[in-house]
């Protein structure tokens, strides 16, 4: 009969360790999952120096989301843009801590998830608002790391432009590449939600890699 006390043990103990699993620390620098979604191919390579969406009332199949079992976005075209016309990219996100370690990442596809070389860029420029200030991560997917280059940032209430040399991204634990390495092999520019519980209401217009 002594073996049900030990089994009983054994049994609270998995359980508390399955539950700090489930509980620790999202990381953005971190692979991110692949979409579920099959994105559609963009013509070519981006050309460094041009906008890469000032967005219309339609969105082209360049922009992806993803997510963790605990969080829930959307993200659609919106009116109006940060001038007060046109269009902007109106994103909203419930995080909700418990479910896995991804957050929810909206991203861009640079050449139709395709690695290309963007390396001769300085930076990257976009108009953001998000009214609740919540802390954003943008982060840089390429095929040479193996830990995500990223820059975090809270964005402002009202309309306000982000400047971002690509200098200023870094990784949590280097992998021994270096950013001019990872622009060269360039697939995706992502703006993640990490922070949990959070409600995210975010409006992006104007991306431009310059």
């Amino acid at each position: 009969m002594r073996k049900y006390p030990v089994i009983i043990a054994l049994v609270i103990a998995a359980l508390a360790i399955l539950n700090t699993i489930g509980c620790r620390e999202r990381v953005a620098s971190l692979p991110g999952p692949e979409p579920t979604a099959t994105p559609i191919p963009t013509a070519g390579p981006t050309p460094v120096g041009t906008l890469i969406d000032d967005f219309g009332s339609v969105l082209d199949g360049k922009w992806i989301s993803y997510g963790d079992s605990s969080d829930t976005g959307s993200f659609a075209s919106a009116t109006p843009g940060y001038d007060s016309t046109g269009y902007a990219l109106a994103l909203k996100v419930t995080s909700v801590c418990g479910g896995g370690d991804w957050g929810y990442w909206l991203c861009v596809e640079l050449a139709g998830g395709s690695a290309t070389d963007i390396s001769s860029a300085q930076g990257i420029r976009f108009h953001i608002k998000e009214p609740l200030t919540n802390q954003l991560d943008l982060v840089l997917l390429s095929s040479a790391t193996s830990n995500n280059y990223k820059y975090t940032f809270s964005p402002t209430s009202g309309w306000g432009e982000m400047n971002v040399p690509f200098s200023s991204f870094t990784q949590d634990t280097s992998d021994g590449t270096t950013i001019s390495q990872a622009l060269a092999q360039s697939q995706r520019v992502c703006w993640a939600v990490m922070a949990c519980p959070a409600m995210i209401d975010a409006w992006l217009d104007h991306v431009v890699i310059y």
